[in-house]
């Protein structure tokens, strides 16, 4: 009888302590894991920018006196030597002769502007010549095999950076030319009969280059002074864009970098390339009211000309700026790394035992949502990600389902 009752004290105690420990044992800790893969990885600048023509003509009064009234809207093409405006100058403008000796040196400084736009002129298309010359050799050598696709795409990349630095220069030499017109337009006496009340000549504003009007300063007639600005007029078809990027950001971007430019109202994704990186900051104050240094990149459009042929001077885009970019990176989710004092470290879970184990990592390049691995992780292994706070080295964990 004494045995029977001490064998069920037994067994009840071994039962309480059984309740104890499954009562007081802590339970699995839920949690989301993810796997440690080697697959393209790159880190990108990621920013607002804005469409903008290469050259903008500015036409300015070339004399003092009444303006008529412009006729034509934003969005007009002109004519290079169309009119554009005309002035009627006041009869003392040609005849005062301080006003002559002014005009006269405004002249001589129109024609030696023109002489610098022709020799400029000349300099750029012996440039543009030897693009294309080597354009065409660089095409020979790669349908022979014998250079990269990368090689073609940067020598047509030139070539089209050199016809529209071209374009440019033969755009300037109009637009000098036009000035120099304007100059001894000014310069030359009343006509004895004009289209003005006293008789005296009106003067025409001409278009310095073919092109569209992209701004109206001055559209009502009356008073201007020499030098106001009238009307502005571009080349849309010659567009870049520019991006502002914070100056953290900009001394990763080299010249030459790929660029993707997104949501601006086309299907397709534009390709351009870093053409220039500006080498002074400005000031700028974000949605959040904390100044900011701001750094202006400048991109060339890549793709070809019809597939953005929508687009104008000043439209929005979304720019994404290549800085680094390799094939085959040992990578996880930036969420599974957290500090553990002064390392990077993460839990890597055991499928097997069912438990997670803290391990210090090297990271690399943090490319967004993804982080390069550099050491502490194999490819295959399971990282948690978003660990909770309760999660501790060596912890049962339990896989959250997803719905």
């Amino acid at each position: 009888m004494r045995k029977g009752t001490l064998l069920v004290w037994i067994i009840g105690v071994a039962v309480v302590v059984a309740l104890l420990y499954w009562g007081f044992r802590s339970s699995p800790v839920e949690v989301e894991v993810a796997p440690v893969v080697r697959d393209h990885l790159r880190v990108t600048v990621d920013e607002d920018g804005k469409t903008r023509v290469r050259e903008r003509f500015d036409v300015t009064a070339p004399v003092a006196g009444t303006l008529a009234r412009i006729d034509l809207e934003v969005g007009d093409e002109v004519e290079r030597g169309a009119a554009l405006a005309t002035i009627l100058p006041p009869p003392s403008a040609v005849l005062d002769p301080r006003t002559r000796a002014e005009l006269e040196a405004r002249v001589v400084a129109a024609q030696a502007s023109l002489e610098r736009a022709r020799e400029s002129l000349a300099s750029v298309r012996s440039t543009a010549d030897l693009a294309r010359t080597e354009l065409e050799r660089t095409r020979a050598l790669f349908e022979r095999g014998s250079i990269t696709r990368s090689e073609l795409d940067e020598a047509e990349a030139l070539s089209r950076r050199s016809s529209a630095d071209e374009r440019a220069a033969e755009f300037a030499v109009e637009a000098a030319r036009a000035e120099l017109r304007a100059a001894e337009a000014a310069l030359s006496a009343p006509l004895p009969a004009g289209d003005g009340a006293d008789g005296s000549a009106t003067v025409p504003v001409l278009s310095p280059v073919d092109g569209r009007i992209i701004a109206i300063h001055r559209k009502s007639g009356g008073p201007v002074v020499v030098g106001e600005p009238l009307l502005a007029i571009a080349d849309v078809r010659d567009l870049e864009v520019i991006v502002d990027v914070l100056s953290p950001d900009a001394v990763r971007i080299e010249p030459g970098a790929k660029v993707e430019l997104e949501r601006w109202g086309g299907g397709d994704v534009l390709l351009g390339r870093v053409r220039t990186v500006e080498p002074v900051a400005f000031t700028d104050v974000s949605a959040l009211g904390v100044e900011e240094q701001r750094v202006i990149v400048v991109i060339d459009l890549v793709s070809p000309r019809e597939n953005w042929a929508s687009l104008g001077e000043a439209y929005r885009v979304e720019a994404r700026i290549v800085t680094w970019e390799e094939e085959r990176v040992l990578q996880a989710p930036a969420s599974a790394l957290f500090r553990h004092g002064e390392e990077w470290a993460a839990f890597v879970f055991d499928r097997e035992e069912e438990t997670v184990s803290m391990r210090a990592v090297e990271p690399g390049h943090w490319a967004g949502l993804r982080v390069e691995i550099l050491s502490g992780l194999e490819e295959g292994e399971e990282v948690v990600t978003h660990p909770p706070d309760d999660l501790r080295d060596g912890s049962e964990v339990t896989i959250a389902d997803r719905e």
